[in-house]
C-alpha cells in the first residue's frame, strides 16, 4: 500500500472509522449469537461436508455397518410399538450378529432405569426380558466386544451417570481415573458409552469427566477402542475434533445397512457384517407405521441421518484417521478481526465498485483455498463460514455509506443552487 493510498485512508476522517468499528464490532457479536443458535448450521454442514469429502482419496466405509429396526418390525412384529424396546428382542439382535460374526455389537438404544432411586431399577413388567438380555450379553462378550449405551443427563451443568437396566448384574461398572480410558483392550468383553450427540454433528464426540472422576468414553470412542485401536490425542471433557460423513445412501449401496428381520431371518447370509463394528438402531416411523417422521433422525452434513449412521460415521472417521483438530478459537478470532481490518481499509480506498468486488470475492477463494489446504495436509479445519459472511456483509454496509454520502452530496449541491 503506498502514500497514495494511506492518504486516501486518512481522509474518510476518525468519524467514518469509528462507524465502521461499531458496524463490525455490532456485526461480530451477532454472528456469534446466531452461530450459538445454530442459525447457520445448515451452511457450515453443507461447506465442510465438500471440504472434507473433496480429497485424494475417496470416503468410503470400510469398519461399520447398521443394522436397523424399522416399521415392519417395529409396528407390525412383535414390537407392537412398545417403549421401551423389548430388551428379549434385543437379545435376539446380540445373538444373531455373534453368529454374523460381527467385530464389535454397539447398542444405540436408550437403556435407562426406569426407577433410578427405588431398590430395583427396572420395572417388573421388564424384568425377565432384561434378564434375558444380561444374559445373552454375558454369553456373546465372552466371544464378542459388545458396547452398551450409558444414560447420562445435565446437573448443574455437569453431566451426571444414571442408572441402566444392566448396572445391578455388574456390566459396564464406572472406571474412575484418565489412564483408564487409554489402555488398548486385551480380551472381550462389555463396555459402554454415553450416545448424547454433540450440539454440532461435525465434532466426534469424546470421553466426559464425570464429577465422580470417571472418564467415560462416547459410544463412538468405546466402539473403536474395543476394535483393540489405539486413539491418540483424545483428552477428557470434549470433542476428538471434526469428522468427515459418509451419505446414507453410500452405506446402502454397499448393502451395509441391514434390516432387523433380514438379519434374524438368516444371520449366516449376510457376510458384509462379518469383522465390522455393527451398530443396531432405530428407525421407524415416530407416530404410526409410515406415519410422520423417523425416529432419532437428525439434520447432518450429508442431510437427514439416522442417530446410529452417526455413530458409525464417528467411528469411521475415528478409524480412518479422518478426523481434523480444529483451530483454536483465538487464533480463529485474529484471522476475522485481520479479514474485517483488510476489508475495511479496501473499502474505504478510493476505488471502482467493481475492483472492490473482486477483492472480496478473491478473498472467499483464498479463505476456501486455505481450507482445503488444512484439512488435506494440515489435519486442521479452520471454520470460515463467519469471515466469509462478515466480508459480504461489509461491502453491503460500505455500499450503503456510500450511497448515503452520495445523497448527501446531491442534496447540499441542490441547496446551494
Amino acid at each position: 500500500m503506498g502514500a497514495k493510498h494511506l492518504q486516501q485512508l486518512r481522509r474518510k476522517g476518525w468519524r467514518y472509522w469509528l462507524r465502521v468499528a461499531v458496524v463490525l464490532a455490532l456485526g461480530l457479536y451477532i454472528g456469534h449469537e446466531l452461530g450459538q443458535q445454530r442459525v447457520w448450521i445448515r451452511w457450515r454442514y453443507a461447506l465442510h461436508q465438500w471440504m472434507s469429502s473433496h480429497g485424494a482419496r475417496a470416503i468410503e466405509p470400510a469398519f461399520t455397518a447398521v443394522v436397523l429396526i424399522g416399521d415392519e418390525e417395529y409396528w407390525h412384529g412383535e414390537l407392537a410399538g412398545r417403549t421401551p424396546i423389548r430388551r428379549d428382542y434385543l437379545a435376539r439382535l446380540v445373538t444373531a450378529l455373534s453368529e454374523a460374526e460381527a467385530r464389535v455389537i454397539a447398542i444405540d438404544f436408550d437403556l435407562r432405569a426406569m426407577n433410578p432411586d427405588g431398590p430395583g431399577h427396572d420395572h417388573s413388567l421388564y424384568r425377565a426380558e432384561t434378564d434375558e438380555f444380561i444374559r445373552v450379553l454375558t454369553r456373546v462378550a465372552t466371544r464378542r466386544d459388545v458396547v452398551l449405551s450409558k444414560a447420562v443427563y445435565s446437573r448443574d451443568g455437569r453431566y451426571v451417570r444414571q442408572p441402566d437396566v444392566y448396572d445391578e448384574a455388574g456390566l459396564c461398572p464406572p472406571k474412575i481415573g484418565p489412564s483408564v480410558s487409554d489402555d488398548r483392550k486385551k480380551r472381550h468383553g462389555v463396555s459402554c458409552g454415553y450416545i448424547a450427540l454433540p450440539y454440532d454433528l461435525r465434532l466426534v464426540p469424546g470421553p466426559l469427566e464425570l464429577p465422580t472422576g470417571e472418564i467415560l468414553d462416547s459410544l463412538a470412542l468405546a466402539a473403536v477402542r474395543a476394535t483393540g485401536r489405539m486413539v491418540r490425542g483424545v483428552k477428557p471433557e470434549g470433542m476428538v475434533g471434526y469428522g468427515s460423513h459418509i451419505p446414507e445412501a453410500t452405506f446402502r449401496e454397499r448393502g451395509l445397512i441391514v434390516a432387523a428381520r433380514d438379519l434374524l431371518a438368516d444371520p449366516a447370509n449376510q457376510p458384509q457384517l462379518a469383522g465390522k463394528v455393527v451398530i443396531v438402531g432405530g428407525a421407524w416411523s415416530r407416530f404410526a407405521y409410515r406415519r410422520g417422521p423417523s425416529v432419532d433422525t437428525y439434520p447432518s452434513p450429508t442431510g437427514p441421518m439416522p442417530g446410529s449412521l452417526l455413530h458409525a460415521n464417528f467411528i469411521e472417521a475415528l478409524m480412518d484417521n479422518r478426523v481434523y483438530a480444529p483451530v483454536p478459537e483465538l487464533l480463529l478470532k485474529a484471522v476475522e478481526l485481520v479479514l474485517l481490518a483488510l476489508g475495511a481499509m479496501m473499502f474505504a480506498l478510493e476505488l471502482p465498485m467493481w475492483r472492490k468486488i473482486v477483492a472480496v470475492v478473491l478473498a472467499c477463494v483464498a479463505l476456501l483455498l486455505f481450507n482445503y489446504f488444512a484439512i488435506q495436509n494440515l489435519g486442521r479445519f479452520v471454520d470460515i463460514l463467519v469471515p466469509l459472511v462478515f466480508l459480504v456483509l461489509h461491502t453491503v454496509v460500505d455500499q450503503v455509506l456510500d450511497w448515503r454520502r452520495d445523497a448527501l452530496r446531491f442534496a447540499r449541491a441542490k441547496e446551494g443552487r
